[in-house]
């Protein structure tokens, strides 16, 4: 009686694929510590679980990390045991209410927490579990490491509830396609590039579920 989190349904589809099920039940509790938490809650009122795995992307904040490396935290010793032997790396999260886009603002969190990577809703599941005496780990896939920037500001294309509104992010690409054409520049507009770095993340993202879908099954055999 496993419970899988995840923020989005993009995390979820590489361990669903993976497992066709397996046994364990994947929730898809939306972005942020708040939809988190409703979902959760929702979630333990049909079934309360033996334990729980609060997965997804997470950005390093330890330069050490690569993209790719899966990290885990857990007080949990039987977890903590199974996810070491599935080559997981052991480290601290930072849950935080925005997305971390800078190498500057990954700096500055890392000096001031200590922590080794930076997420936005596995405390809440966290702080539940603990309450119930559920076992819990957070296993993360670090997506963007500590010293690399993400290609737009993703929080001005937020909405109030923690999703991503499209209105939004078109028109973040419209203006800085604007901005370059008034200004002449004959470099790739702001669209282009952002399509360019949409897809190599999109690729990084793949690659690192599917390498945490390896490690999460070894763990969970």
């Amino acid at each position: 009686n496993l419970l899988v989190c995840f923020a989005v349904k993009e995390e979820a589809s590489p361990f669903l694929e993976g497992r066709k099920g397996g046994g364990a039940r994947v929730l898809v509790t939306g972005m942020g510590c708040r939809n988190t938490a409703r979902a959760f809650a929702a979630a333990l009122l049909q079934r309360i679980p033996d334990k729980v795995l609060t997965c997804g992307f997470a950005g390093g904040l330890k330069p050490e990390l690569k993209r790719g490396t899966v990290v885990y935290e857990t007080g949990d010793a039987p977890l903590k045991s199974d996810l070491y032997r599935a080559g997981a790396v052991p480290g601290r999260f930072l849950c935080v209410d925005r997305i971390v886009t800078t190498t500057e603002e990954k700096r500055a969190l890392r000096q001031s927490s200590g922590a080794d990577a930076v997420e936005m809703e596995s405390s809440a599941v966290q702080e539940e579990c603990r309450k119930r005496g559920i076992p819990c780990a957070t296993v993360r896939v670090i997506l963007d490491e500590a010293g690399e920037d993400l290609p737009l500001d993703f929080n001005v294309v937020m909405t109030h509830e923690a999703g991503m509104s499209w209105v939004k992010l078109m028109m973040a690409l419209v203006v800085g396609t604007m901005i370059f054409t008034v200004s002449g520049c004959r470099e790739k507009s702001t669209e282009e590039k952002l399509k360019d770095a949409a897809t190599s993340l999109q690729k990084d993202a793949t690659k690192a579920a599917d390498e945490a879908k390896k490690d999460a099954s070894k763990a969970l055999d």
